[in-house]
């Protein structure tokens, strides 16, 4: 690795008119010492978001704009934003997320180069409100050595986009099953998990903004649970089904338990994600839950 390789920014949009200047001028603050470009990605926003992108694209020129007519959702336009990335290294920073250490590019680039077999880098992040309040100074608890695929099934690693630097190291052609969850960045995370494994570095490097406009913080906890689990069977089952059989049954089993909770507590909620279940699944329901009976 030369000692500043080039690195590809991916900002995913969709009106984040609100965010976007902040999200931005973290970026283009970093102190890195190689050629840093930065891909905005637009899926189709109805506000100024690509406006406002455009008063900085006069200003940068190492902002690249993609736009959409029509919105295609995060996946689809994950994959758009994938193919203009062609650097050696690429980070990410969601539209209404934003970098607060001037220094989190080179940190991390170092912590990569420390571990060639490592395929991600991510540090620590904070919490803020809509206006950019801290609610959470830091989320992430002591990390192992090495975050490996299990460990992002059942504990919290690298879980948001905008802490992340990768190796070059995802598939051009992304699976079906990717554009079809409503929170396609377990699949990043696990594709590039498969090449390496990840390393973590303590330092709050951003911020991870909660608002009525976010699709996960606008869940209650018991979805966003529900989401997690079944993004990862969907996960699991399209990635490596035959060699990750013991990580399916057992994610099935933590998942029919919670389903089990969901169907006592909020039928819709059950209806919603009982596409999910399976037979091992369903074994842990009560039987008035597996014949359909109140």
């Amino acid at each position: 690795m030369k000692p500043y390789p080039d690195i590809d920014v991916m900002v995913l949009t969709y009106n984040h008119e609100p965010f976007i200047d902040q999200c931005l001028k973290g970026i283009l603050s970093q102190e890195y010492g190689g050629n840093v470009r930065i891909v905005v990605s637009d899926d189709g926003s109805k506000d100024a978001t690509v406006q406002k992108v455009k008063v900085w694209q006069a200003k940068s020129p190492n902002i690249i704009l993609l736009q959409a007519v029509l919105n295609q959702g995060p996946g689809r336009n994950f994959a758009k934003a994938l193919k203009e990335c062609h650097a050696e290294l690429l980070a990410f920073c969601e539209g209404d997320d934003f970098w607060t250490d001037p220094q989190k590019l080179t940190m991390q680039v170092k912590a990569l180069q420390a571990k060639p077999e490592a395929t991600i880098s991510y540090t620590n992040f904070k919490k803020v409100d809509a206006s950019g309040t801290t609610v959470m100074r830091e989320v992430l608890e002591p990390q192992p050595e090495k975050f490996i695929l299990r460990d992002l099934l059942f504990t919290q690693g690298p879980s948001i986009h905008s802490s992340l630097l990768l190796r070059k190291s995802l598939p051009d052609q992304l699976p079906e099953e990717f554009f079809k969850v409503s929170n396609p960045d377990v699949f990043v995370f696990a594709m590039a998990l498969m090449q390496g494994y990840g390393t973590f570095t303590d330092v709050v490097t951003g911020a991870y903004r909660l608002h009525s406009g976010g699709i996960w913080s606008t869940l209650g906890i018991a979805e966003q649970k529900l989401m997690r689990l079944s993004t990862r069977l969907v996960m699991l089952r399209t990635l490596r089904p035959a060699d990750w059989k013991e990580y399916l049954n057992e994610m099935y089993a933590v998942f029919s338990i919670e389903m089990e909770k969901a169907y006592v507590t909020d039928r819709s909620m059950y209806t919603k994600y009982s596409i999910h279940l399976t037979p091992f699944g369903r074994k842990a329901l009560p039987l008035k839950a597996r014949l359909g009976l109140r």
